[in-house]
């Protein structure tokens, strides 16, 4: 099934390269997304630009690309990668590097400043800095070392290279998965440790303190003003067609600084205007997508300036210029065809390698996963929480399996997790994982937070791994992004506990959460060993999974106190089975002595006192014990059944925790027990 799953996937490449309208691809994971653009740049007429959001898909492009000695491969360069000064590797100012970049200062401008304003050492008159070789290396009008960017088969970079059209004039674009980061600039920066004061009420505050002649003086003007049909509104408009509104105008009127309170950006002024003419479209959500002010003033068509007025947050979204490229082929696994189109200002034609129906077979019969639920809700774990289960869940994984895993969660919950004490005793170390793992260098075990895993080949050679929690933002993010593609909706909660959202809302849901876990879980067991190949098996600590993905067997792992009672009979049979004076077939009625015994010794076990013949016979004849309890009916005295154990290859030994020595596994439970007196 994958060889056709990979003969599809390449078909619809390089029909969508010859189509006249932009084609979004759905394709699986594993289907072989970097291999086919590479091979569209080798084996047809085209000039690929192929962007992906991780610097290892970059070395894999590459990497395939060597195979064809004649195919000529640019790697585009970035300034985080490439300048030592961004990179801080020598002496100059990377603090207001950093800072002047993200008050909307392009990287190659800031190397120009002058070393009055911004000291960079890496770019001086006899040497040019590694980044700005770079650039010019791949600039048309240079001549730089008899190179022209139009005879490069295949460029490779990330999705923020879009904004730069001559990385897409003539040429057939492949955005590889769906990363809109570098397309939406949040206001004020999610960087907590920035030093930038990017808030929208101190950028719009900066801006209307500078400029001349513009009819308001004061941010609360501007909001009531616009829903009082103010004549000064259109005033203000006219001052923004006069100076324009675009990032350009912005350097140019609020020329920004690094100083210590200085809240200017080349923003400040699209903020203003975008404030000034945005409409309500839902509950605290208001949208600025008028592209005939946005032509009038200066600012790209498709742009979205959105403010959540409940937080006084705002969004800009700017879609990339891709009017210029031949041709563009988005590639996603499970794309949500409304955000696409959106975030790049196109219609995109859908075309899907496998219908989702099929999925599940996929990674079955494809891919050979084996899928083991653990979880008993969402567990989204907003903030760091996690479930109090967790460690006897992780330790039931590690005693099954006999082996460590790598695990997928939320960044902060990873976060506590490295603070519990089964993290260690469980987790793959990071030296067993043959791949550079983002971490920092003191975090020695393999944890990633779904952040990070999109498209990662980090875990693809692992065969077993752990998914926990659900990567949920929260209300707030889902209403946001509803609210840039021009939707309005809210959270659905029956007694607290989130069901989903209304309207669009309850796809952007799915794309946040249940699709991301999807994706989580595809990030093992891609690229193993023969000795390992078609036996994957993912453990998922959440049930936010897509509906589709229906072959999951679910294993409840029980703590002693979920069912004690049930534990103490289960623990008394195996006692017995084991215990050289005592019978091996126990009836009802022995081991209600066996256990009132114990009771009767002065020490009853978690609790409890006495465990009724009812409650004994329930768990005998529980469906749930058959494979490990044999039943002799009437053979004991008075016609009595007789049970005995029988499932010394479902138990196994817990050197972990000295309260609970075993667990009992089976298919679709797991308890903790005490054998050892």
């Amino acid at each position: 099934m994958l060889d056709k799953v990979r003969d599809k996937t390449e078909s619809l490449v390089r029909k969508a390269a010859d189509s006249d309208d932009p084609v979004l691809i759905e394709s699986p994971p594993a289907s072989g997304k970097t291999w086919n653009a590479v091979q569209l740049a080798a084996n047809t007429e085209h000039k690929v630009t192929y962007l992906a959001g991780r610097v290892d898909l970059y070395e894999q492009a590459k990497t395939i690309a060597r195979e064809d000695a004649s195919l000529t491969v640019e790697t585009i360069p970035s300034p985080h990668r490439d300048c030592p000064t961004f990179q801080g590797e020598n002496d100059g100012d990377t603090d207001r590097v950093h800072q002047l970049y993200q008050k909307g200062i392009r990287a190659r401008d800031i190397h120009f400043e002058g070393w009055d304003r911004v000291y960079t050492p890496c770019q001086t008159p006899d040497q040019k800095c590694p980044y700005i070789a770079g650039l010019d290396r791949l600039r048309t009008d240079t001549g730089y070392e008899d190179m022209d960017i139009n005879d490069v088969d295949l460029l490779v970079g990330n999705h923020q290279h879009a904004y730069r059209e001559s990385y897409l004039e003539d040429r057939v674009v492949i955005f590889d998965e769906f990363n809109p980061d570098p397309f939406v600039q949040r206001y004020p920066s999610e960087d907590t440790t920035s030093q930038v004061r990017d808030a929208p009420s101190e950028v719009i505050s900066e801006f209307l303190e500078t400029v001349e002649n513009f009819p308001f003086d004061d941010l609360t003007d501007i909001i009531e003003a616009r829903g009082a049909d103010d004549p000064s509104v259109k005033e203000a408009i006219e001052w923004f067609e006069q100076y324009d509104a675009n990032a350009s105008a912005g350097k140019e009127i609020m020329a920004p600084s690094t100083r210590q309170y200085d809240a200017s950006h080349t923003s400040a002024p699209l903020l203003t205007l975008g404030l000034l003419i945005a409409e309500r479209i839902g509950p605290g959500i208001e949208l600025a997508d008028d592209n005939e002010v946005w032509e009038n003033t200066g600012v790209d068509t498709g742009t979205r300036c959105l403010r959540d007025r409940n937080t006084n947050q705002m969004l800009v979204l700017s879609p990339p210029p891709l009017d210029t490229a031949s041709q563009v082929i988005g590639m996603d696994a499970l794309p949500t065809k409304k955000l696409w189109e959106t975030v790049f200002n196109t219609e995109f034609e859908l075309k899907q390698v496998l219908e989702r129906k099929e999925l599940d077979r996929y990674l079955r019969e494809g891919l050979g996963f084996q899928l083991i639920q653990l979880a008993d809700g969402m567990n989204h774990y907003s903030g760091g929480s996690i479930s109090q289960k967790d460690d006897a869940r992780f330790y039931a994984v590690r005693l099954i399996e006999d082996e460590k895993f790598p695990i997928i969660t939320r960044k902060k919950a990873l976060e506590r997790y490295r603070n519990q004490a089964w993290f260690k005793r469980c987790v793959k170390p990071r030296n067993r994982i043959d791949a550079e793992i983002s971490l920092s260098k003191e975090k020695t075990h393999a944890g990633q937070h779904y952040a990070t895993v999109l498209s990662s080949n980090v875990f693809q050679a692992e065969n077993l791994g752990v998914v926990s929690g659900s990567p949920y933002p929260n209300d707030d993010i889902i209403r946001r992004w509803a609210g840039l593609c021009g939707e309005s909706t809210q959270a659905i909660r029956t007694n607290g506990t989130l069901d989903g959202f209304e309207g669009f809302g309850e796809q952007v849901y799915r794309h946040f959460t249940h699709h991301q876990v999807f994706q989580a879980i595809l990030r093992f067991g891609r690229d193993l060993p023969p000795d390992k190949e078609g036996d994957v098996r993912v453990y998922i600590n959440t049930q936010a999974t897509p509906r589709w993905l229906t072959s999951i067997n679910d294993l409840d792992v029980k703590k002693r106190k979920s069912d004690p009672k049930r534990v103490l009979v289960l623990e008394e049979l195996i006692r017995a089975k084991r215990d050289k004076n005592s019978l091996n077939q126990q009836t009802v009625g022995t081991l209600r002595e066996r256990l009132a015994q114990i009771s009767e010794s002065g020490t009853p076990r978690d609790g409890i006192s006495e465990v009724s013949e009812k409650h004994i016979r329930n768990t005998l004849e529980s469906e749930e014990f058959a494979k490990v309890i044999d039943a002799e009916r009437n053979a004991g005295a008075g016609g009595a059944d007789l049970y005995e154990w029988n499932g010394e290859e479902y138990l196994h030994q817990n050197p972990y925790v000295e309260e609970v020595d075993t667990l009992l596994a089976q298919e679709s439970s797991a308890y903790f027990l005490r054998l050892n007196r």
